[in-house]
């Protein structure tokens, strides 16, 4: 019982540091050691020296909870799933992540998939704008990257926080940009998915080598969506919308740096609990 609520402190600091600019560092020059299939044939590949992946030609279909007439509000839950429909990458040229430059291919096709992401609008704006954030993953949902060919999972990611994000006008008019990130930690992935500069193993144990990979994109909401159809649905307003979203972005491989730091925060979060418990 003890350990169980040592291991369970200890993993909430870790998603309590991530959202922190300073807590979370990206990975320069990093290594994607893949299998990728070759007339018939397994063989290993590895790709090296990667900035960022890009993350092409993404659609996601939402389902927003509205009032009767369509409009989203504040607090208004939503649940989304979507892929992208290809990954290229990035050469390293800038620390941190603003790497440039033209695209390169990858070895073989792999796309990031999700399904059940739940959140909510934060807030909604008298031009048509709306905030969001994604709050949890429903039961028998995913984040994961996949070889798709083969079809083969190679990594799954939990929601991480801050995720979240807004769309320029909800209804595809008026300006429809606006941004999306989804901050992964992964929780499983082949052995050694993602190696450093030097190509040692990026290992995720969760505590104490936390990895996140964070994906950020445009997204837009196709003028010929417009307007919305309300339809019945099994959120607490009884009506929902349904949009689905173009996404274009990249996604940078993350670490927390310091591990011990993480360690002792969530051994004082533990003890400020127990301390509690006696007083009362």
């Amino acid at each position: 019982m003890k350990t169980t609520i040592f291991k369970t402190a200890i993993m909430a600091s870790v998603l309590l540091a991530a959202p922190s600019a300073h807590a979370l560092v990206a990975i320069d020059g990093w290594q994607f050691d893949t299998n990728s299939a070759v007339n018939g044939a397994t063989v290993k590949a590895i790709t090296t020296n990667i900035g960022h992946l890009n993350v092409e030609s993404g659609l996601s279909t939402v389902t927003q909870e509205t009032d009767a007439v369509g409009n989203p509000f504040v607090g208004a839950k939503f649940t989304e799933f979507g892929s992208s429909l290809s990954l290229t990458y990035s050469l390293e040229n800038c620390i941190g992540t603003c790497d440039g430059g033209a695209s390169a291919v990858l070895p073989t096709t792999y796309v990031f998939e999700f399904q059940g992401l739940e959140g909510s609008v934060t807030a909604v704006g008298g031009d048509g704008s709306i905030s969001f954030s994604f709050d949890n993953i429903a039961a028998g949902g995913f984040i994961r990257l996949k070889e798709q060919n083969s079809g083969e999972i190679l990594a799954t990611f939990d929601l991480a926080q801050p995720s979240g994000g807004s769309l320029g006008n909800f209804n595809g008019t008026g300006g429809t940009a606006g941004t999306s990130t989804i901050l992964g930690l992964t929780t499983t992935s082949i052995a050694n998915l993602f190696r450093d500069s030097s190509g040692v193993s990026l290992v995720s144990d969760l505590i104490n080598n936390p990895l996140f990979m964070e994906v950020v994109t445009t997204n837009s909401v196709p003028s010929n969506q417009t307007p919305p159809t309300v339809f019945d649905c099994g959120f607490d307003s009884g009506h929902c919308v349904q949009l689905q979203p173009n996404s274009n972005g990249t996604a940078n491989l993350f670490t927390v740096p310091e591990p011990a730091s993480l360690a002792t925060m969530g051994m004082g979060l533990l003890l400020m609990g127990a301390a509690r418990r006696r007083r009362a």
